[in-house]
């Protein structure tokens, strides 16, 4: 088998956590010990990520409203695994931000994002844990 093309598709998190799970069903060659490892401290790892709680419907939800902003392929996949909460987050990710989107355009693309992906149900506790109690 020859690779003709190494960087034709990249896959997200999501992707590749699904992959694992799949596998899970499948009989672990005692042979491979490294690859089994491997395996297991990789899923292991997704399983503390946003990747976990993603699901087809999402990830294909998110892919066409993030693609109203004019962001490249890396950017885009980075939005999908990391899923930034805040402006400053949202900096790390993208390119020249500042230079290339507004203020409101960044709102925007934390709200696209907000809409599109679930919220981890610890994060979501977490976000009402901060918010200041009504006095009355």
């Amino acid at each position: 088998m020859e690779v003709v093309d190494r960087n034709a598709a990249l896959l997200s998190n999501y992707e590749v956590y699904k992959l694992f799970v799949e596998a899970e069903g499948f009989e672990q060659n005692s042979e491979l010990k490294n690859l089994n490892t491997i395996r297991f401290e990789a899923k292991h790892f997704l399983e503390k990520t946003p990747a976990k709680f993603q699901s087809e419907e999402c990830v294909e939800k998110f892919v066409k409203a993030i693609n109203a902003f004019k962001l490249t392929k890396a950017e885009k996949l980075q939005l999908l695994n990391l899923q930034p909460t805040s402006v400053v987050e949202l900096h790390v990710v993208i390119e020249d931000c500042t230079g290339r989107f507004g203020d409101d355009e960044v709102q925007h693309m934390l709200e696209v994002i907000r809409n599109a992906l679930p919220v981890e149900e610890t994060d979501a506790e977490l976000r009402e844990d901060d918010e200041p109690a009504e006095e009355g």
